[in-house]
């Protein structure tokens, strides 16, 4: 995506935006995977490594373990 809070085509912004958006209550990430990012026909740029996901997915984890779920916050 080109918007302000997008990875903008580099895969590095995908793990902090993913781990923020996990930390302020989001319920579900969409992330895009790929064995060979650089070789995929459409959005490699943007796209994880599967063991960078697997790397992802248990610090993603680890934070909404204890962040309520968004419909439980009382703000």
């Amino acid at each position: 995506g080109a918007g302000e809070l997008a990875s903008r085509g580099d895969r590095r912004g995908v793990a902090p935006l993913a781990r923020a958006a996990v930390a302020v209550g989001v319920d579900a990430l969409f992330i895009e995977v790929h064995p060979e990012p650089d070789r995929a026909p459409c959005d490699g740029l943007c796209q994880l490594r599967v063991e960078d996901m697997d790397r992802l997915l248990t610090q993603v984890q680890a934070i909404a373990a204890v962040v309520p779920l968004s419909g439980d916050a009382k703000i």
